[in-house]
């Protein structure tokens, strides 16, 4: 190095006398691939009825929340106590237009054949299976009944009429789901 040569200026000229490529010795090829190669032993294998929970369980859990966003957000700022203490159940005078009473009825028919066949092919599920099944359908009803009850007050309300009939459809897959993992006896 000379005194009129800078040390960024030698440093270049060092790394311009590199090669530009280097190749790693052959023999550590083969543990490289076996490193990139997608390992099999890692995958999560998901049986049917695994799925069948997990889809019941994040219906009912999605179909509770969007209740509770659509009620919070149709209805003025109450206290909570006045929510809690509504009865959500079907009441003699019920205030729900003509058409979802219809559709509740077709509903009620399906989810009543549904689980009929359900309870004849129950024995054949595992019971931590029946258990997942019966939890998430009682979620399903909650949402049910908090959309039912949200609607009553509000009648004209055509989101929460939305939500009530997808509430309806959501019960009526898990249980169509259920009844398809138990084999027919």
């Amino acid at each position: 190095m000379s005194e009129h040569t800078s040390p960024e200026d030698r440093l270049d000229e060092l790394t311009a006398e590199l090669p530009r490529e280097v190749a790693p010795p052959p023999d550590l090829w083969p543990a490289i691939r076996a490193e990139l190669a997608p390992r099999s032993g890692r995958t999560i294998h998901w049986n049917p009825r695994w799925r069948l929970a997990a889809a019941g369980l994040l219906v009912a859990a999605s179909s509770s929340i969007i209740t509770l966003l659509a009620v919070r957000s149709r209805e003025p700022a109450r206290e909570s106590s006045v929510v809690a203490s509504t009865d959500s159940a079907p009441t003699a005078g019920e205030r729900l237009p003509a058409h979802l009473l219809v559709a509740e009825r077709g509903y009620a028919r399906s989810i009543d054949a549904l689980w009929r066949t359900l309870d004849e092919r129950r024995d054949s599920l595992a019971p931590s299976t029946v258990a997942t099944v019966e939890r998430s359908l009682r979620i399903a009803d909650s949402a049910i009944a908090e959309a039912r009850s949200a609607l009553e007050r509000d009648p004209a309300n055509r989101v929460l009429a939305d939500l009530l009939v997808s509430n309806y459809e959501r019960k009526i897959d898990l249980l169509r789901r259920a009844t398809e993992l138990a084999p027919r006896t």
